[in-house]
């Protein structure tokens, strides 16, 4: 298996790294470091950072804390760094195991301190490689660069690499082209595992347990695609069970919000009862009291009347004894009698004018009377209208909170209950005539909105079905994405097999754009013969290649034919005697052809001869100077010659020198004339000696021609001058010729060979080239892709039309909803069409009752006018009887004083003697004094009885205020609590009886209490119970004026509360009432649906989810022995064994089978099963999802779903549950279970193996999830901390057992194990926390640690 292997990590410009690469083995490699030389935050800053580009603070620290910041990382800590800004890059590098195929991916960052972190994300293909392809910076000048800015890196990169701008894309790449993780999720829980795995020393809270729960999120989930079936089914079951679950939700709902109204409603009962209670025996009391001070009122009124009688009579005879002693004193005798009859005539008078004013008191009184009656129906008649007429506008105010007219109804009620004229009547009638047309216009926009909501509802669920439609098509595409992938990593290792034996080669840039095409196959649709080009081109070039290779050899053997043609000849030209001439170029020969036919001349070497005298070796070396000099072949002749590529040898004979002339002389057979010539040239060539205007030659070979110097070549042998030498070198070329011609005879053979051996790679290329793997199947996945991307275009495109058209309709619902809003902002009415229908319907009643009440005032207005002169005629005759009243009472005292006055005037007639008058006298004095002391005494009386009497009154008065207010209050507390009780009782007795069992304290602030929970809890089911058009309406228990309300003070506090509605099958229903019917309907359903659920079950769980959950069960408990075998393999210095079980946990009910039970059924062929397993089965499940909705029920979480609790209920991870157990060696006890107890009596080292092993175990078994090609990286902060060497090795034995790929960090950690196979190893200096680190490599091959010279990357 080709997988990826981490090759490089890079950190450039980042903490005090300027431009760091770190190489791994094979995967591997370890830091180490004192504290702060960096160690962990290397790591922790590339690993898990790269992989999903979360730079979140808790991420960066093996503890979990935030304090560490990667702008702080960028940046260099404050106070040891002096950058302010800057931009860093962070980058990983992968590489195929078996071939050169790399891929980078990698952060960059750019972050000013104080401001914020700025981060873009990118990866490098077409097998470019930082630092070697492409460099992440430029160089500004020597030993400076700066790293590129975003812009400038998306121009670097283009063609070869991508930069992403959002975190999730670069995570969504790196997962599918690295990891390979069927979804997201999968591949976060992984990156959760290996930061839990990475924290140092495994934090001291691990224990058997939490390692048993890690375990167990380590196992694969049921994923949502095995779960579609079962998911479609339950949406099906959903869609037939949905108005039971919402009866459900609903009864749910409306029984806790009916309780909570129960509650409010009894407390309201409670405290009007007690309320009630208190005032009737107020009532009582003041009732009491009153009558009492009535009845001592009473007693003093008449008490006060009797004084006053006692009084006005005592002080009628106190004036007639005033009068009397007077006359006494005045006596004289003779005019008593006359005086006498004086007084009877008055005394007549006076009663005849008291008769007179009687008969006429009583004709008054009469009339009076009948003028009264007549006022008091007057009144009575007004006071009717006037009661109708403020009933008529009291009953207007209940409408008041629709129509919004307070301010307008007050000041006209109050005119019309005092003045008010027509044009103020009218315009307060077309005042309410606007609003009802207002309500009548909101009432059409809300049937056009409820039209718009049901439309748009209709839509919206189009929306969702065509939605889950493209999720299905996404989730599809998903699955065939992954198995092109696959296929084209199968297309890339058929390739490099078959390149392997490939005749012809293909060069790496080529492979690398190859793959680079096969990778481009993932996101885009390339025609096959482009992605093959590479090997086209390559196959093309090698065939070219072979093909120009030939050709030189085809042409070789035609010129060896011809040389051998050519040899042959020349082999015969020299046997017949040839002279050998030197070798002279075609612009040479034709310049001599052309002088020969004119003019004589001769070659040097021809018109010359040696000496006998001179020896061979200086005849090679004077020979073969001449001929490097030119001068061998030079031109001899008696005239100028025309020269072309050519030379002439001129005479300048020097003489008693050291010339040719000693070495040879001139040849008699040349032409006689040039003879002498020869003779001087031979005279102008200086040997051994150097004349600048003359060429020297050396015997050593060497020549010189004013300041030109030469040497003849090595070896060389007179060939030219003389006729040994033109022998020998005759025979020698003749053998030399014989050589070339054998040798071309045999280059021909060879060439012969060569080309056949190309004609036949030229086959094998044009076989190979056809045998070149092709992508059938990457271009199947492709055409099932395009489909499926074709279905899903045409679903987006249907989605959009919707969704446009949704929009559309929800831009016109939103339109209408602002056009409402904007009509009703001053309405303050609930946006339904029955309250505005009742707004309507109160319009035309407050307009019916303004109507009523106006014909009212104008009836009162009429009678005003007779109000007033009747009233004034009463007042007229009261005072005039009030007038005979006293004059009546005037003529009573003094007839009364006048009969006295008669009276005494007889009795003084009477007397004779004037002792009788003195004694008379005297007795009338006496009588005097006792009358005026009576008098002052019934003063007293009188002023003691009007001050008992008025504070009495006041009292009376106040009680009776009292009494009234109280009776007053009382009267409507009972209406409410009668109201409050639905019932009216008029029986007290039985009221009261009802009040003391329900009476509760008065606490208001208790009572809004509950009503807020009431309001609360409705505004929530407002939306549960949408379809039953729930409204909170304004609910008055007694209907009051406000006037009233006011008297009653905190009456209205309770009169006035909301009142929930709901309609349901078109009647208006309590909360209570509607419970019972939802629950009457949740029952009947139940009943119905059970048996399709029973039915349902037992298809669908046991064909779809069972197979699936006994795929994963087999496949844990194959990866639980294997686990198992890898833990009882390893060895430790301790000799601790640990072995880990799966084991199933016993069931829960008499419906749950038991794990045991349900394995052993599931692992059997669904067609063998009997019909009781089967009920087994299906029993189990139901029982199972049963418990599901309850939990959902009950749940507390408002955003669990069902299917959630389904998956939930079906997890097959919680049937089962780990239990370790361990044994140490030489002790006889048989393997005990590592409880947390027993954990924490293991030293260190044994805890640190119990818990490593499981854990790598648990990512080993998350990267089973991952695709094939995946390397399995884990981190280890504090590596093994605490455990002694042969434990260490056996850690890294499991490691490596497991194919991880780990980045490790130790202080004291050098990892050069046997059980390691290789291992890159850097030491990180750092010296007393300098800004810069330094790193020491080593590299472990297994056997021996290297010391490495660090490569510079800058």
């Amino acid at each position: 298996m080709n997988r990826w292997v981490v090759n490089r990590v890079g950190l450039l410009n980042f903490w005090y790294y300027q431009n760091q690469i770190f190489e791994l083995a094979d995967g591997r490699m370890l830091l180490r470091g004192t504290n702060g030389s960096g160690k962990s935050l290397t790591m922790q800053s590339l690993f898990p950072v790269l992989f999903d580009g979360n730079t979140n603070a808790n991420r960066l620290d093996s503890f979990g804390s935030s304090d560490r910041k990667m702008e702080d990382y960028l940046l260099g800590e404050k106070g040891v760094s002096d950058r302010d800004e800057g931009t860093g890059y962070l980058f990983l590098e992968v590489k195929r195991e078996e071939r050169e195929e790399y891929l980078t991916i990698g952060i960059g960052m750019h972050a000013s301190r104080g401001g914020r972190l700025t981060k873009w994300f990118f990866a490098i293909e077409n097998n470019r490689r930082v630092g070697i392809d492409i460099e992440l910076y430029e160089e500004i000048r020597k030993d400076e660069i700066a790293p590129l800015t975003k812009k400038k890196l998306i121009n670097r990169l283009v063609g070869g690499g991508r930069v992403y701008d959002r975190q999730r894309d670069y995570k969504q790449f790196v997962n599918e082209r690295i990891f390979g993780f069927e979804d997201i999720e999968q591949f976060d829980e992984l990156i959760a595992l290996l930061i839990n795995l990475r924290s140092p020393k495994l934090s001291k809270e691990f224990r058997p347990s939490v390692i048993y729960g890690i375990l167990r999120g380590s196992l694969p989930k049921l994923k949502d695609d095995e779960l579609l079936t079962l998911s479609k089914t339950i949406e099906q079951l959903d869609g037939h069970r949905e108005r039971l679950e919402d009866l459900s939700n609903e009864v749910r709902e409306l029984a806790k919000f009916t309780k909570t109204y129960q509650r409010w409603q009894e407390e309201l009962t409670g405290q009007v009862s007690g309320k009630w209670l208190q005032l009737a025996g107020e009532q009582k009391e003041l009732g009491a009291t009153s009558q009492r001070i009535a009845k001592s009122l009473e007693s003093d009124r008449q008490q006060l009347a009797d004084s006053q009688l006692k009084l006005s009579d005592n002080q009628v005879q106190l004036a007639a004894l005033e009068q009397s002693i007077q006359e006494l004193n005045q006596h004289e005798g003779m005019n008593l009698v006359q005086r006498g009859q004086e007084l009877q005539e008055q005394l007549a008078d006076i009663q005849r004018r008291l008769l007179k004013n009687h008969d006429q008191l009583s004709r008054k009184q009469e009339q009076l009377s009948r003028q009264q009656e007549q006022l008091e129906q007057q009144e009575r008649d007004k006071e009717l209208y006037l009661v109708d007429l403020k009933d008529l506008l009291l009953d207007n105010e209940q409408y008041l909170d629709y129509l919004r007219l307070a301010e307008l109804d007050k000041v006209y009620a109050e005119k019309m209950q005092g003045e008010i004229s027509r044009e103020e009547y009218d315009y307060w009638q077309a005042e309410v005539q606007k609003k009802k047309e207002h309500f009548q216009d909101v009432l059409e926009k809300l049937r056009q909105l409820a039209h718009l909501k049901n439309q748009f509802a209709n839509l919206s669920r189009e929306v969702a079905t065509i939605q889950q439609q493209l999720d299905e098509c996404d989730r599809d595409m998903r699955q065939w994405q992954q198995t092109r992938q696959g296929e084209i990593e199968k297309w890339k290792e058929g390739i490099e097999l078959w390149a392997s034996k490939a005749s012809f080669s293909i060069a790496e840039k080529r492979f690398s754009k190859l793959f680079y095409r096969m990778d481009q196959l993932l996101e885009e649709d390339l025609r096959e013969e482009l992605v093959l080009a590479p090997i086209r081109e390559s196959y093309e070039e090698a065939r070219s290649q072979n093909q120009a290779s030939m050709v030189p050899l085809r042409s070789r053997l035609t010129d060896i034919e011809e040389q051998q043609q050519e040899t042959e000849e020349a082999i015969k030209e020299w046997q017949s005697q040839k002279m050998p001439e030197p070798t002279r170029n075609q612009t040479r020969l034709a310049n001599r052809q052309q002088l020969a036919k004119d003019i004589l001349y001769r070659s040097f070497y021809q018109s010359v001869d040696f000496l006998e005298s001179v020896e061979q070796g200086e005849r090679d070396n004077l020979e073969g100077a001449l001929y490097a000099s030119g001068i061998l072949d030079g031109l001899i002749s008696e005239e100028g010659l025309s020269l072309a590529d050519d030379l002439q040898i001129l005479p300048r004979p020097k003489f008693f020198a050291s010339t040719l002339a000693d070495y040879l002389c001139v040849n008699d057979q040349i032409e006689p004339a040039l003879q002498p010539i020869v003779a001087d040239i031979l005279q102008s060539i200086t040997v051994d000696e150097v004349d600048p205007e003359l060429p020297a030659i050396f015997r050593n070979g060497s020549y010189e021609i004013a300041n030109l110097k030469g040497a003849m070549a090595e070896g060389y042998h007179a060939s030219y001058i003389g006729a040994a030498s033109q022998e020998r070198y005759r025979q020698e070329m003749i053998l030399e010729l014989q050589k070339e011609l054998a040798s071309l005879t045999e280059e021909y053979s060879k060439i012969e060979d060569q080309l056949s051996v190309k004609e036949r790679l030229q086959d094998q290329m044009h076989e190979d080239y056809h045998d070149c793997p092709k992508g059938e199947q990457v271009y199947q996945s492709i055409k099932y892709l395009d489909e499926i991307k074709l279905r899903r275009q045409a679903k987006l495109e249907q989605f959009t039309e919707k969704q446009a058209e949704a929009q559309h309709v929800e831009q016109d619902l939103i339109t209408a909803k602002i056009s409402l809003h904007d009509l009703t902002s001053q309405t303050g009415l609930a946006l339904e069409e029955t309250v505005y229908q009742d707004a309507i319907r109160y319009s035309d009643n407050y307009q019916a009752n303004l109507r009523d009440a106006y014909r009212n005032y104008e009836i009162i207005k009429k009678m005003d006018p007779n109000l007033i002169n009747s009233a004034q005629t009463v007042a007229d005759l009261a005072d005039e009887v009030r007038l005979c009243f006293i004059e009546e009472n005037e003529g009573k005292g003094e007839e009364q004083r006048q009969q006295r006055l008669v009276a005494e005037n007889l009795k003084q007639q009477q007397l004779v003697h004037v002792e009788e008058l003195q004694a008379q006298l005297s007795a009338a004095r006496n009588e005097q004094r006792e009358r005026r002391d009576t008098e002052e005494q019934l003063r007293q009386a009188l002023l003691d009885l009007s001050n008992s009497r008025t504070k009495k009154e006041m009292e009376l008065s106040s009680v009776t205020e009292k009494l009234t207010v109280t009776s007053f209050k009382e009267t409507y507390w009972r209406r409410l609590l009668e109201k409050e009780l639905y019932q009216v009782v008029a029986d007290q007795t039985d009221l009261k009886k009802i009040a003391l069992e329900k009476k509760r304290d008065e606490n208001f602030n208790k009572l809004r209490g509950l009503e807020n929970n009431v309001l609360t809890q409705f505004g929530y089911i407002g939306e549960q119970l949408g379809s039953y058009q729930p409204q909170l309406l304004n609910a008055v228990g007694i209907d009051l004026s406000a006037e009233e309300e006011a008297q009653l003070e905190e009456f209205a506090q309770y009169n006035h509360y909301k009142q929930p509605r709901f309609s349901a099958d078109g009647q208006a229903h309590t909360a209570v009432d509607l419970l019972d019917k939802l629950t009457g309907h949740q029952i009947t359903l139940r009943d119905l649906l059970k048996k399709d659920d029973e039915e349902l079950f037992k298809s669908i769980i046991l064909e779809s989810v069972g197979k699936i959950l006994r795929s994963r069960i087999e496949q844990a408990m194959k990866w639980v022995e294997q686990m198992n075998q890898l833990l009882q393999s390893q060895k430790n210095s301790s000799g601790l064994s640990l072995s880990i079980q799966w084991k199933p946990v016993p069931s829960a009910s008499d419906q749950d089978l038991g794990t045991s039970k349900l394995v052993e059924l599931l692992q059997k062929p669904t067609e063998i099963l009997s019909e009781a397993d089967r009920e087994a089965v299906s029993r189990h499940f139901q029982e199972k999802v049963y418990y599901a909705q309850e939990q959902l029920v009950n749940s507390e979480d408002d955003n669990s779903t069902l299917f959630q609790a389904i998956a939930q209920a079906l997890d097959y991870r919680d049937w089962f549950e780990f239990e370790m157990k361990f044994k140490r060696a030489n002790e006889g006890y048989r393997p005990q279970v590592l409880s947390d107890r027993k954990f924490n009596q293991f030293s260190g080292g044994e805890k640190a193996v119990a818990m490593y092993l499981p854990l790598f175990a648990a990512v080993y078994s998350r990267y089973r999830d991952a695709g094939r090609d995946c390397p399995k990286v884990i981190t280890l902060d504090e590596a093994f901390a605490g455990i002694d060497d042969d434990n260490i090795a056996e850690l890294f034995k499991a490691c490596e057992q497991l194919g991880f790929n780990y980045v490790m960090n130790s202080q004291a950690l050098f990892g050069d194990y046997p059980t390691v196979s290789s291992l890159m190893i850097y030491e990180l200096l750092r010296p007393q926390n300098i800004n810069l680190v330094t790193p020491i490599r080593y590299y472990w091959d297994g056997h021996k640690k290297h010391f490495m010279l660090e490569e510079s990357h800058e």
